[in-house]
């Protein structure tokens, strides 16, 4: 009677020939351990004996994977996020020294010319402000503008796709650096800092995937730990 309830307990595995053949190489030569193949089905069929000892085995063997996967996905995201942060040092260091006089000419055009009005539209952008000339000239003439555009959160979400893309073709939109240059100082600075905070923000847009992988790794990881520490006869496979 004890090894009735025994069984009634065991695991409960499923598996079929796709099942069989979506599994890593790896892992696809383990099971095959505990099966046959039935010729009248053209099915593999599992010894019931073998349910503990699978189903121990396979929360290891994706354990493993797990495990090994998770630095090469780390360390593809860090590699990537390292990329921009040259740039952005080089323009935050621009605006530690921009003179606030050089924003105050800039906020005193009646009109300015077109390819900055484009870089003044792009900061309005990520200041989340409606890309204006009159809302340029408030946040020209705010004395807290450069501490503002240091501390601007760059983290994941912090920009909308939208406003990516918005950004970006307004960059576009700009000949070059020299054009900028010619035009304002201040506002070569501000080219500069756009220039960075977009190619920052692309490259996160670009690593989410990765970091999207990491935490479900992490996630399967911890939940395999879980079940490998729990009783084995509660443990439910497939």
């Amino acid at each position: 009677k004890r090894e009735r309830e025994r069984e009634k307990r065991r695991p409960k595995i499923t598996v079929t020939n796709s099942n069989m053949e979506s599994l890593p190489h790896c892992l696809h030569n383990e099971i095959c351990k505990y099966l046959t193949f039935d010729e009248n089905v053209q099915m593999h069929t599992l010894n019931p004996k073998f349910h503990h000892k699978m189903s121990s085995t396979l929360q290891h063997l994706y354990l493993e994977q797990y495990q090994s996967s998770l630095p090469d996905i780390i360390a593809k995201a860090e590699e990537e996020l390292s990329k921009p942060k040259p740039m952005l040092d080089a323009a935050l260091q621009g605006l530690n020294v921009l003179r606030k006089q050089d924003l105050k000419e800039l906020s005193s055009l009646r009109m300015p010319p077109d390819v900055v009005k484009r870089v003044l539209d792009v900061v309005c952008v990520y200041l989340k402000v409606m890309p204006t000339w009159a809302e340029s000239k408030k946040w020209l003439k705010d004395p807290q503008l450069v501490g503002r555009l240091i501390q601007l959160p760059l983290e994941d979400g912090a920009f909308s796709l939208k406003e990516m893309k918005k950004a970006e073709k307004l960059l576009e939109a700009v000949p070059s650096r020299l054009h900028v240059a010619r035009c304002s100082k201040a506002c070569v600075t501000l080219y500069d800092w756009c220039l960075a905070v977009t190619n920052v923000c692309r490259v996160r847009l670009m690593v989410g995937p990765y970091i999207e992988k990491r935490k479900e790794l992490e996630v399967r990881i911890e939940l395999l730990h879980d079940i490998i520490d729990s009783d084995p006869l509660q443990v439910k496979s497939g």
